[in-house]
């Protein structure tokens, strides 16, 4: 594999109590287009209504190619009990924080994004995606940073940061997706969240 940027990858399988994390490949393509064309799924965005399972699978081809090239790493979320997939996300963007100076080390930021199934909310899915794929960016990608975003509209997913230990982070500022606009944002580094995840275990709170 030709690596053009240090997050290259084959392909990301991440792996929690419950759930699978992993590059999406063409068999996900059915799945994906009946998720996303399903306005209860996606209750903050426009619904594409137009999608069909060859559009899907090119799209999940350039995705596979990012994830080679290392630009980001769109992942499907599957149960691991049933390999149902039951959602979607990964980390949008590998961005470098700043130019350091000559043989410093580089320091990068990823954003984090979760989708689940409306019939699969209230189990706790999003709570063990998140905490896994935050656990995996600072522990396998080495990332000096995680930002999380999402629109004023979307109280669930506001309540799910507080849940977590997050609601000291939470800015509200323009977003990076869409058009810009105003909303949420959640930016920890590593230290922080080893708070936060000690805070959780505490409490009987940590899903890994």
């Amino acid at each position: 594999m030709a690596a053009s940027l240090p997050f290259a990858r084959d392909a990301y399988e991440i792996h929690s109590p419950r759930l699978i994390i992993r590059t999406a490949i063409e068999a996900d393509a059915e799945g994906m287009r009946e998720f996303i064309t399903n306005p209860v799924n996606n209750p903050h965005t426009p619904t594409e209504s137009d999608v069909t399972i060859e559009s899907m699978r090119i799209r999940v081809r350039k995705w596979q190619e990012l994830t080679v090239k290392g630009t980001n790493g769109f992942q499907v979320i599957t149960l691991r009990s049933t390999g149902e997939l039951i959602g979607y996300g990964g980390f949008n963007c590998f961005n470098l924080i700043e130019e350091p100076a000559e043989n410093a080390i580089h320091r990068y930021l990823t954003d984090i994004g979760i989708a689940i199934a409306k019939s699969q909310w209230r189990k706790g899915y999003g709570l063990e995606a998140l905490c896994a794929l935050t656990e995996y960016a600072f522990a396998e990608l080495r990332m000096a940073r995680v930002r999380i975003e999402t629109d004023f509209a979307n109280e669930p997913w506001r309540r799910l940061m507080h849940v977590v230990g997050l609601a000291r982070f939470e800015n509200q500022q323009n977003v990076t997706f869409g058009e810009k606009p105003m909303g949420y944002t959640w930016h920890v580094d590593v230290a922080n969240w080893q708070v936060v995840k000690e805070d959780m275990q505490r409490k009987g709170k940590w899903p890994l």
